[in-house]
């Protein structure tokens, strides 16, 4: 949500065009696209009673919100491939003898855009009003965070294309390539083994890829995960690269890719990226072949008019408290 707000506020609504980066197992452009999301919590709130003596009396939150996952699970059923509907209850109440009077549940929802989403959102809030209903309970919700797809730009990918070959591959050392075979080892197989056969850009047989692909078959692919930078692409033109943080077969959001983004690996991968970037955007200020015309010409294709909306309410704020300080030092 930090970084989401400032796009709702306009922050990026003078940008010619953007370029930004992730860690990942191979050098290469995002030409895939990443889904939409709106994460989404929901309070349910009725009435306490002993559990045991008065139960009768209880009017249990913590009951609406697993009837509202049953229904959530349920739904799972009629919704477009690809959806992903995602929950951790975050409230379950205080004790296993006392009827919650309060209890919460946090949604992630993904679609392949952002329609798709906010259709998704309105059907999962009649499922949450269904759950109250059935409990006697009350609720309330509160969107947490939405973004858009991304819409990849075909021109400034094959732009920082270029500047990676410009740039040359990547040298890792014997002590690098022993690590990620060690860090590998923790893995389960059949992680690897899956990894193997799913890789979209990548040398397979290489447990480290200095290598760099631009695969423009990916335009017609949508990945499971889901990222800001969708909303920056709906506003400015867009251009992405992975680079090589890890070996292949680590997972993101895992131990493993902590510590390998964290070791010289992810530093170099780091380092190649804003090599890059930076050659890529001295080619946009120079813009002697008209490409960044070209970039935008593609991005207003790729919208199709649709204006930039943002996927987060205008009464929501940043979750920060009032009575929070913002330290002022002089100099």
């Amino acid at each position: 949500m930090y970084t989401l707000i400032p796009k709702r506020e306009g922050i990026f609504d003078d940008l010619d065009c953007a370029l930004t980066w992730h860690p990942g197992t191979a050098n290469m452009t995002v030409n895939f696209r990443f889904q939409a999301l709106t994460a989404i919590e929901f309070y349910f709130s009725g009435r306490t009673s002993h559990a045991g003596a008065a139960p009768h009396l209880g009017r249990s939150a913590l009951d609406a919100v697993e009837l509202m996952n049953v229904g959530a699970n349920y739904l799972r059923e009629h919704v477009p491939d690809g959806t992903r509907i995602q929950y951790q209850i975050t409230n379950g109440g205080m004790a296993p003898n006392i009827v919650p009077d309060n209890a919460s549940v946090y949604y992630f929802l993904r679609s392949a855009d952002r329609k798709q989403v906010e259709e998704l959102e309105e059907r999962l809030i009649k499922v949450a009003q269904g759950a109250a209903m059935m409990t006697e309970t009350s609720v309330l919700w509160k969107i947490k965070s939405g973004c858009y797809d991304t819409l990849p730009n075909e021109t400034l990918n094959e732009l920082m294309y270029t500047q990676m070959e410009a740039a040359g591959p990547m040298v890792f050392t014997q002590e690098e390539e022993k690590f990620s075979e060690e860090l590998r080892q923790t893995v389960d197989p059949s992680v690897l083994a899956a990894a193997k056969h799913q890789v979209i850009s990548a040398d397979a047989n290489k447990i480290l890829d200095p290598g760099f692909y631009h695969n423009s078959k990916h335009f017609d692919i949508t990945m499971g995960g889901s990222s800001d930078v969708g909303d920056v692409s709906w506003i400015t033109p867009v251009g992405q690269i992975m680079t090589t943080c890890a070996p292949l077969g680590v997972q993101f959001h895992t131990w493993q890719a902590t510590a390998s983004f964290g070791s010289s690996i992810g530093i170099k991968g780091m380092h190649y990226a804003a090599k890059v970037m930076a050659l890529s955007a001295y080619e946009l200020l120079m813009d002697q072949d008209g490409i960044l015309e070209k970039a935008k010409d593609e991005f207003k294709a790729s919208t199709r008019g649709v204006a930039y909306k943002s996927g987060i309410p205008s009464d929501v704020k940043p979750p920060v408290l009032n009575s929070d300080t913002v330290p002022v030092s002089t100099i």
